[in-house]
Formats: C-alpha cells, structure tokens, sequence
C-alpha cells in the first residue's frame, strides 16, 4: 500500500504529470515486453486490468489472486497472472503484407466486407445481387425493371438496343454479311428479314 505523506504536487502549465500510469493500480498499462509486464508488482494489478505489449503487438487480461480470499487459490500471498486476450467483437489488427502473413494471421469468419467489396457482389450477385453465377453465365428469376437505356452488343456492333425513352432499334447488320436464322429478325439496308 502506498503511503499517504501530504505532499502536494503542483503542475506548472498544461504539460506534465503527477505520475507514471505505471503506479496506477486497474488503468490500463503499455509495456515494452512480456519481460516488463511479467515484473509488475501484484500490488499494481486489478483483476480485469488490461495491458498492451508494444513488441508483440498484443494485448494480456489480468487475473489477480488474493490469498485467503480468491477460490480454488492456495497461495500464502497475492499474486497475478496474464491472459492474452482480444476484444469481444474486435478484428485483427495491423498491416497484413503478403499472402503467406494473410494465411497464418486471419482465421475463422470474416464479420464484413469492405465497401468496394461489397459493390463488386453488388453489381452482379453474391451478396444483395439478383443475379447468380450459372454456369458461364448469371442468371436471375426476378422480375427486371430498367429505367435507363438497355444495349446489347458483340464487339463494335450494337444489334439490339432500347433508348431512355422506349424506342426498340435493332442494328443494322448490312456491313456484316448476316443471314436470317429461323425464329430470328433481322435488320439490313433498312429491310427487315424474318427467319422461318
């Protein structure tokens, strides 16, 4: 226990401290090493308290013991020990920079996806998407609604395209030598051919 001597301290200015947070018993605490945090004094724990070690990145749960009191503890005297623990809910820290580092140091479910991520799933499936990879292609049961226009092409040729106003045209395919096909349109030299 410390002892109470009726000093009083005086900071000068809004700079500097009455102590080091190192002789503050339950605050949280950072220390450069296990080494350092194994060295505190029991008497500057409280059970719960949270320490951070800079080295290894990594955060320690204390667990205090009180002699006499504590269940199950048959120790003489007060003592403590070190948990290393993370945050309900908390995700993984830190720069990931290489494949081999993202193997070993992510494991279980992700709890989200990033914003990009998201829209790319977005924009064609996966996750809020109404389209489903089939095969090579994706496909959709909903009902379909587009309030822009709609263009359909192969390469440079637009064969069929609908404008922002409604109108359907069909691309005339004169430059490409095509060929009605049964059950087809199509549209060249502003002729309209049906394939029967």
């Amino acid at each position: 226990m410390a002892t109470t001597v009726g000093d009083i301290y005086i900071r000068g200015g809004l700079s500097g401290s009455f102590t080091d947070i190192s002789y503050v018993q339950g605050g949280w605490i950072t220390v450069a090493s296990s080494s350092t945090m194994y060295s505190l004094y029991h008497d500057r724990l409280k059970d719960g308290q949270i320490i951070y070690i800079q080295n290894s990145d990594s955060l320690y749960k204390v667990t205090k013991y009180i002699a006499f009191e504590t269940p199950g503890y048959g120790g003489l005297i007060d003592s403590a020990s070190f948990t290393s623990f993370t945050f309900p809910g908390g995700a993984v820290a830190g720069t990931i920079s290489s494949s081999a580092q993202i193997a070993s140091d992510i494991s279980g479910a992700f709890v989200s996806l990033s914003s990009s991520i998201a829209s790319r799933f977005d924009t064609l499936g996966g996750v809020g998407g109404i389209f489903a990879l089939t095969g090579s292609f994706y496909s959709t049961t909903n009902n379909i609604q587009i309030t822009g226009s709609l263009s359909i092409s192969s390469g440079s040729f637009e064969g069929f395209k609908v404008d922002n106003v409604g109108r359907t045209i069909i691309g005339d395919s004169s430059n490409l030598n095509l060929q009605p096909i049964e059950g087809g349109i199509l549209y060249s030299s502003s002729l309209f051919y049906l394939g029967m």
